[in-house]
């Protein structure tokens, strides 16, 4: 799932997710050099989840 700025909808999603009924999941962010608090909600979920991955790239422009 790609995320730039995405403080105030992160969390959610990333619980919508994890609602799913399927068990064998894996959860990957790409985190694209947000200027605000994503970043910190992201790491949230990597210590409380080990299927949750954050890959942080600087800012590459939309491809």
């Amino acid at each position: 799932m790609p995320v730039k700025n995405g403080a105030p909808f992160i969390r959610h999603a990333i619980q919508s997710i994890l609602m799913q009924n399927y068990g064998n999941i894996e959860v990957i962010v790409v985190h694209g050099a947000s200027t605000e608090r994503t970043l910190e909600i992201l790491s949230e979920f990597t210590k409380a989840y080990s299927f949750t991955k954050i890959i942080s790239e600087t800012n590459t422009g939309q491809s």
